[in-house]
C-alpha cells in the first residue's frame, strides 16, 4: 500500500563550512589507533606502529590536517600531543569519516512530522565569483531556519553532511512543490522525498489500524478487525467489501485518497444482523436444494460468516420461512430453487 501527499518545498543558496561522509576512507584507521592509544597519538606513535614507510613530517602532516577538520585537538609540550575530539572519538567508535569542505549548498527543506531532520536534498553548487552572495536579492540567514540546521547529522540518499558554519547572507529560492510518498510494507514503512529516504519500525497492520479508526472511531474493533455499520437494503449484503478512505491520516497528516481491500464489516446489532443475514442469504442462492439438511448446510455457513452474530444467527431461519419472503418479493426463480424439494415429493 502507497500513500501520496503533496508538499511545500523552501530552497535556499548558502555559503557554508560543511562535512561530507567519505566512505572506507584510510583516515578512520587513525582514528582507530588513537581510540586503542586511549584518545591520545603523537607523530612518532603514528609513524612507529602505523604509518611506515611515510615520513615523520608527513605523520605530522596528516594529525595537523585532522586537527584542523576538528578530530583531534594539538597540545604542545615535550612533544606535541594530539588528543580526540568528541567528534574524533564518535568517528572512531562509529568508523565514520566526514571530510571537510566550504562552497555554495542548495538546501531544500520541507515540514512534516515524518521528516525531523527538515533536508531534503543538498545540492552542491559551483562557486561563481567572489560577489556571489553580496547582491540585493539576499537575505539574512538569522530570518530563516537555517541556523537550527548547524551540527546536525544530515542523511540523505547520496550523501550525508553535517554543517558547521553557514554565512550571514543567502538567497531564497522560489516555493516549490514535490510528493511525498509512505510505502507500507508487510514489517516497515518507508518514507521518501527527493533525496530524503527514512524506514520506520511499523507494520501494515499497525497502520491499516490507525487509519481505519480514525476513519471509523468506536465503529472499528481493532481487536477483530471488523467495521461495525447499519444494514442498508440499498447496499451489497457482502461482508468483504473495498472502500475507498478520501482522507487517510496517519499521526498528524492527511494523505490522498486510497481504497482499502477486502475490509470486514459486520452489523452493529442483532436486529440489523438478522435482516442482513436474509439478504445475504437470498443473495447467494443459485442451486437447487434437494432436502432440508442441504439448505441448513448452506444457511449456518453463511451465518458463520457473521464473526458477531454467529452464534444467534446459526439455524435461525428455515427454508419455508425463506419461501414466504421470497413470495411477498416475487422472486420467482429463486424460490423455485428452494421448492425444488416440494415437487419431487408432491
Amino acid at each position: 500500500m502507497k500513500l501520496t501527499k503533496t508538499i511545500n518545498i523552501e530552497t535556499y543558496e548558502v555559503l557554508a563550512d560543511y562535512k561530507v561522509k567519505v566512505e572506507k576512507s584510510p583516515f578512520i584507521a587513525i582514528l582507530k589507533f588513537a581510540e586503542e592509544q586511549g584518545g591520545q597519538v603523537y607523530e612518532e606513535s603514528l609513524y612507529d606502529k602505523l604509518l611506515k614507510p611515510l615520513s615523520k613530517k608527513a605523520c605530522a602532516n596528516i594529525l595537523d590536517r585532522l586537527t584542523n577538520m576538528g578530530y583531534f585537538k594539538k597540545e604542545f609540550g615535550y612533544e606535541i600531543n594530539y588528543y580526540l575530539t568528541e567528534l574524533g572519538w564518535k568517528s572512531a567508535e562509529q568508523e565514520e569519516f566526514y571530510e571537510q569542505r566550504k562552497g555554495v549548498l542548495r538546501i531544500k527543506l520541507v515540514e512534516n512530522e515524518f521528516i525531523e531532520q527538515k533536508v531534503v536534498e543538498i545540492e552542491v553548487e559551483e562557486l561563481k565569483g567572489e560577489n556571489r552572495f553580496e547582491e540585493e536579492d539576499l537575505i539574512n540567514v538569522r530570518d530563516t531556519n537555517l541556523n537550527q540546521l548547524i551540527s546536525q547529522d544530515i542523511v540523505l540518499e547520496n550523501g550525508r553532511y553535517i554543517l558547521d558554519k553557514i554565512e550571514g547572507k543567502c538567497r531564497k529560492g522560489k516555493k516549490g512543490q514535490e510528493q511525498l510518498s509512505f510505502v507500507v510494507n508487510e514489517d516497515n514503512c518507508v518514507v521518501k522525498v527527493l533525496n530524503f529516504r527514512k524506514v520506520f519500525r511499523t507494520n501494515r497492520e499497525e497502520i491499516i489500524d490507525e487509519i481505519l479508526e480514525q476513519q471509523f472511531r468506536e465503529d472499528y474493533l481493532k481487536e477483530q478487525k471488523i467495521i461495525k455499520t447499519e444494514f442498508n437494503p440499498q447496499n451489497s449484503p457482502q461482508l468483504s467489501r473495498n472502500i475507498e478512505i478520501s482522507e487517510p491520516k496517519i499521526s498528524n497528516t492527511f494523505f490522498n485518497p486510497i481504497t482499502i481491500s477486502d475490509l470486514k464489516f459486520s452489523p452493529g446489532n442483532l436486529n440489523d444482523a438478522k435482516k442482513w443475514f436474509k439478504a445475504l442469504v437470498t443473495e447467494r442462492i443459485n442451486e437447487y436444494f434437494l432436502s432440508e439438511e442441504e439448505f441448513e448446510v448452506f444457511a449456518n455457513k453463511i451465518a458463520n460468516e457473521f464473526d458477531l452474530y454467529k452464534k444467534e444467527l446459526t439455524g435461525s431461519i428455515s427454508r419455508k420461512e425463506l419461501v414466504q419472503i421470497l413470495t411477498k418479493k416475487e422472486d420467482f426463480y429463486k424460490k423455485a430453487k428452494l421448492e425444488t424439494i416440494d415437487y419431487l415429493t408432491f
